[in-house]
């Protein structure tokens, strides 16, 4: 039995080894889309899982109701969107 943060962790993490199975094989690196990447994982897990996909390459994307929830420390040039009131907004 796993917890809820063990499954998304896992889950995650095995997605990780399927896209660098399809970088290997195709030499594409793929998107990674990430919905509420706060729910179930505390700060250190999400900021950890988070280092590890950027360092993969390719694009990330992350949702989060808190923006507090995505502040990563990297040197990577990060985007940041808003949905408000049906727009969305770049910050």
């Amino acid at each position: 039995m796993l917890s809820r943060g063990q499954q998304k962790t896992l889950s995650l993490l095995m997605l990780m080894a399927l896209a660098s199975i399809h970088k290997k094989l195709l030499n594409e690196t793929p998107a990674f889309m990430v919905d509420d990447i706060s729910s179930e994982l505390d700060s250190a897990h999400r900021y950890n899982l988070i280092e590890q996909i950027i360092d993969f390459g390719g694009q990330l994307l992350l949702t989060a109701i808190d923006e507090n929830d995505l502040k990563i420390a990297t040197s990577t040039p990060i985007s940041k969107f808003v949905l408000q009131e049906g727009e969305v907004l770049v910050l």
